[in-house]
């Protein structure tokens, strides 16, 4: 059972306001579904957004190891050691 875009939220964060002086608040909390529109709402405004990756790349790529890994090309196994925290 998957969870729709419209269930998936994230904070809109102004990061050249706010990462350098090590801040995060955030601005407004959007959809998922909102973000792939290409306009979200912040602060009464209409803000384009765009996404980092392509969601059409990203399913190819995950079907080519999902291949892999039905044919046994691509084995997954317990991580070897953890990474430093």
């Amino acid at each position: 059972m998957g969870v729709s875009h419209e269930d998936l939220f994230t904070q809109v964060i102004d990061y050249g306001n706010d990462y350098p002086k090590i801040q995060g608040k955030s601005l407004e909390q959007v959809s998922y579904a909102e973000l792939k529109r290409g306009l979200i709402r912040v602060n009464a405004q209409d803000i384009p957004s765009v996404p980092v990756s392509s969601h059409k790349k990203s399913l190819e790529i995950a079907n080519i190891l999902k291949g892999w890994v039905e044919k046994g090309k691509f084995l997954l196994t317990q991580p070897l050691e953890t990474s430093p925290a």
